[in-house]
């Protein structure tokens, strides 16, 4: 076998969010497969499990263009082809939309959508390059159905699954194929995140309550969440399946509570999130 033919046998991974979560446990499963992973996160290299002879770590900011830009000529160089493009980068802030920071709604549009395009627009000509290549864009239930003091989270995976929608359309002459994973809660750094960051409710706002009681109903359905290594195993499974869905709503409840949305009257559908969330039996 020459030189040019080895090149193109060796599968080829690219996956943003690898040094933690679902995207590092993707790409430790794909790394034992034997595909050639380039793995970009603000601290890849840092990640020890990712020391690896067929793994490339890039530390990256996502959502610097410039940077996005270079990696992938890098890529380029090295590379005439990618099977899979895994989008796990993201993360969530909690709080209202009244009172959360028009700058921090930008920025976390910036790293869970606009950053995500970008990857999507460079790594193309590679995916083109592969027939049945596939992109994995990380969802959420949230991004079929609006959470409660996560809206602007919410917006962000709302915009990725219509954009998602649009790109399978458009790659679909070119037998590339594009998957949404919708994962309800999963145990990562997420929650402690979307937790940790600065409470924007002031002690005199209207939502200060409620903030408060969605947050410790939240922090307790993190107790029983997802293994980041149950979504990536699904993923992996799919990476190597010549054929896949346009979607996966990964999880029972996250199952129970899309149907619920679904069925149920918008009004009827409110009062009862609010009472699971918030604990009342009615609005004051």
């Amino acid at each position: 076998m020459g030189v040019g033919e080895n090149k193109e046998s060796q599968k080829v991974a690219v996956i943003t969010g690898a040094s933690s979560g679902i995207g590092l446990e993707c790409a430790l499963m794909l790394l034992d497969q034997g595909y050639k992973v380039y793995a970009l996160s603000r601290n890849a290299t840092l990640c020890v499990a990712l020391n690896h002879a067929l793994c490339e770590s890039i530390d990256i900011d996502v959502s610097d263009s410039n940077a996005l830009k270079e990696v992938f000529s890098n890529i380029s160089t090295k590379e005439n082809h990618c099977d899979v493009l895994i989008n796990s980068a993201g993360y969530g802030v909690f709080g209202s939309v009244e009172d959360t920071p028009i700058e921090e709604v930008k920025k976390q549009f910036g790293v869970n959508f606009f950053a995500l395009c970008e990857v999507v627009q460079f790594c193309l000509p590679l995916l083109k390059n592969k027939p049945y290549s596939k992109i994995f864009n990380l969802s959420s239930i949230a991004g079929r159905v609006s959470m409660l003091f996560l809206g602007h989270y919410s917006a962000s995976k709302h915009a990725l699954e219509a954009y998602s929608d649009a790109l399978r359309l458009e790659l679909k002459p070119f037998n590339v194929q594009v998957c949404l994973i919708e994962p309800g809660p999963v145990k990562s750094n997420w929650e402690k995140t979307a937790f940790s960051v600065e409470n924007f409710e002031s002690e005199d706002s209207l939502y200060a309550l409620e903030v408060d009681a969605a947050k410790t109903f939240y922090a307790s359905v993190y107790q029983n969440a997802l293994s980041p290594k149950a979504v990536a195993q699904k993923i992996v499974f799919l990476s190597m399946s010549q054929k896949i869905k346009a979607r996966y709503l990964i999880g029972l409840k996250t199952q129970l509570l899309l149907a619920l949305y679904q069925i149920l009257p918008s009004s009827w559908y409110d009062s009862l999130f609010r009472l699971i969330v918030l604990k009342r039996k009615r609005d004051a």
